[in-house]
């Protein structure tokens, strides 16, 4: 009876508790819910931002978003990723995707966001201020792509940025000197290969984490800042093709831990001090050429032992030492054989290039194991390179002829072998050499064969020169795998068949040359997407129907067709003939199957000027003869249509090829005849 009285008392106390607690676990339930339904509500915020920055994507061009409906959650969309916890989306990395159009003011309402890269599309328009919302914001990548206006001043609210990234578009104007103060972490700065003006600006120095700093490719003008010696974290300094003048300020021989100090083709002068190579250990890129630089240039460079490129010609400087390790003999009129004892010199240096050398380049060659940089272009060198070249394996530039051997240079960064008597294939192996980052130049020479499609395994390429061989077959696809590629140039050589589609891969390009060929088809319109080519040269190939009429083929002077006479349309300055539509087309059919009477009303000369030509010189011509010169009156050779009939041009052979003109008159059109009469009477005159 106890232990029932026990355990009755036991349970009125638990059930007294937990009415004791119940309004506390009505709380803690009703918070569950309300985080729940704010998670909701912040997921339903994202998921309208990612649907809006979709709907700025031009429809065609919105492949790589297939996932991105209602199917799927958006973290699992692809490109997008969320942090586990709240299922916000924290990176989007649409890098490459092909996107074309504009980036939504949108993104401003993913404030979970922590990278967003955008690099290598075909977006356009302002960068949106609300981007300045993502105060969580560490990387920013919205390089190669097309943007214009100003850098939002209002980035300054991203405190947290690390990286930042807007290189290689249509930017306007300074530096916002809202930045000084407002990142301080930030790494890495890019705004290289845009149109920023007004100079680099003193303030720079505040950015104190700042490592790597690129603002090359633009028309800063100006000097550069004393403040840089401010940053002692700095490791890399890019600002070459910026109009910047003056000397090279003491600070900056302060920063031991630079890496790269690239300055060249600018107005700097001065002298180098003699110390010169003590202040830079750790230096690996040192390009100064194209200013003007003079004095000696200092011998202690040589302690600069982990320099791998080293770039000093066009400048002013007065004396070069042997004891430095580096022999600079360009742009001189030296004239001989490379002697055998070249091999004996203790150098990482050789520039020999654009000289009148002769001969073949000496097997000794390969005794030169300390050699970075090799520069033989541009002389009058035969036979192979020999096969000892490959013993250099710190070999990173090479400028000078080819051997497969080359594939064992794992170092090389550069190869030009411009302006010899190379002859044969390119060899495979060449592009098996993956670190090739900035050019190959194999242009002016006498190689053969196809380019071989391994060229595409050359993905942080920058520059191809192949043009001016004896290079055959189809364009390799392959091609459209080197997405670093801003020049490439494949002219005056004899490749056939079409351009790849994909090319359309390569939206960097600012220089295009596939002139001088048998390329055919129509021109592709990805090329119209382009919007950082600058130069196109589609000359002299078999290229047929409409020109495109957006993008660069706006520029009349951006682009050369020459040569294609099956192309018709585009802007008015091209002077084109009209394109054919289908009702002109059944017109023509008309015409040639109907009664016609053909009159021959100008004859022009095409290959020689054989003088004036007078009534008495005019041959009969038969109806045969003009179908045969322009080939059955095709749609190829018609020059124009109005309303009396179709001209033509056609090629008589008589005395010699002499191109004519051909008009087809639609006698059953009324006017048409008293129009032939008219036309006879005015060349009558003539």
């Amino acid at each position: 009876m106890m232990m029932g009285l026990l355990t009755k008392s036991l349970s009125v106390s638990l059930i007294a508790l937990f009415l004791s607690l119940l309004p506390l676990l009505q709380i803690k339930a009703h918070a569950r819910d309300t985080t729940s339904s704010l998670n909701v509500a912040s997921n339903e915020t994202d998921f309208r931002a990612l649907l809006a920055f979709k709907s700025t994507i031009l429809p065609e061009y919105r492949q790589a978003l297939s996932s991105w409906n209602e199917s799927l959650h958006f973290c699992h969309w692809e490109g997008v990723k969320c942090g586990r916890r709240h299922e916000r989306v924290t990176v989007i990395d649409l890098a490459s995707r092909g996107l074309i159009g504009s980036l939504s003011p949108y993104i401003g309402n993913l404030s979970f966001l922590r990278e967003l890269s955008l690099f290598n599309n075909t977006l356009t328009g302002e960068i949106p201020a609300e981007l300045g919302n993502l105060f969580r914001l560490q990387k920013l990548n919205l390089g190669i792509n097309g943007f214009e206006g100003k850098i939002p001043p209002h980035l300054s609210r991203c405190s947290n940025l690390r990286d930042l990234r807007v290189g290689r578009n249509k930017l306007v104007g300074g530096f916002p000197k809202e930045l000084a103060y407002s990142m301080p972490r930030l790494i890495s700065l890019y705004v290289n290969d845009n149109n920023l003006t007004g100079g680099i600006p003193q303030w720079i120095g505040n950015l104190s984490s700042l490592e790597d700093f690129n603002a090359a490719g633009n028309p800063l003008e100006g000097s550069i800042p004393n403040a840089l010696g401010q940053l002692k974290n700095l490791r890399a300094l890019w600002l070459g093709s910026s109009q910047i003048s003056g000397t090279i300020p003491p600070s900056l021989y302060n920063q031991s831990l630079l890496i790269t100090l690239s300055v060249p083709a600018n107005r700097i002068g001065g002298s180098l001090p003699p110390t010169f190579g003590f202040k830079f250990p750790h230096l690996q890129l040192l390009q100064l050429q194209h200013n003007q630089f003079d004095g000696p240039i200092p011998l202690s460079i040589s302690n600069c032992s982990q320099l791998v490129q080293l770039e000093l010609d066009h400048n002013n400087f007065n004396s070069v030492e042997n004891d430095l390790g580096v022999v600079v003999l360009e742009n001189g009129q030296f004239r001989g054989v490379l002697p055998d004892s070249v091999g004996n010199l203790s150098i990482s240096y050789l520039a020999l290039g654009l000289n009148q050398l002769y001969g073949s380049i000496p097997s000794t060659i390969g005794n030169l194991v300390n050699i970075g940089t090799l520069a033989m272009n541009n002389n009058q060198f035969t036979g192979p390179i020999p096969d000892s070249i490959g013993h250099l394996h710190k070999l990173q530039r090479l400028e000078g002829a080819i051997p497969s051997s080359l594939g064992n240079c794992r170092n090389l960064l550069l190869l030009t072998l411009s302006g010899n008597n190379l002859n044969g294939s390119i060899p495979r192996k060449l592009f098996t050499v993956s670190s090739l980052s900035i050019t190959l130049d194999l242009a002016r020479n006498l190689l053969s064969r196809s380019l071989p499609p391994e060229v595409g395994n050359l993905n942080n390429l920058v520059e191809i020169d192949i043009s001016e061989n004896g290079l055959s077959g189809e364009i390799p696809s392959t091609l459209g795998r080197c997405v670093s590629l801003e020049y490439l140039y494949l002219g005056k050589n004899f490749f056939e068949g079409s351009i790849p589609s994909s090319i359309s891969s390569l939206r960097g390009i600012q220089n295009l040359d596939l002139s001088n060929k048998n390329l055919s088809s129509q021109i592709p319109r990805f090329l119209e997407t382009f919007i950082l080519l600058q130069n196109l040269n589609l000359s002299f190939n078999n290229f047929e129907g409409e020109l495109p009429m957006k993008g660069i083929f706006t520029n009349a002077t951006a682009i050369s067709i020459v040569g294609n006479y099956g192309l018709c349309g585009g802007i008015s300055e091209l002077r084109l003939r009209r394109c054919t539509t289908e009702k002109s087309r059944k017109r023509m059919s008309l015409l040639q199957t109907r009664g016609i009477t053909v009159a021959l009303v100008a004859i022009a000369v095409a290959l020689e000027v054989i003088g004036v030509i007078t009534k008495d010189s005019f041959s009969k011509v038969t109806y045969g003869e003009l179908l045969k010169a322009t080939k059955g009156f095709s749609s190829r050779n018609l020059l124009g249509f109005g309303s009396f009939g179709c001209v033509y041009k056609g090629i008589i052979d008589q005395n010699g090829k002499l191109v004519v003109v051909v008009k087809v008159f639609d006698l059953q059109t009324r006017g048409a005849t008293r129009s032939f009469v008219a036309e006879c009477e005015a060349l009558r005159n003539v």
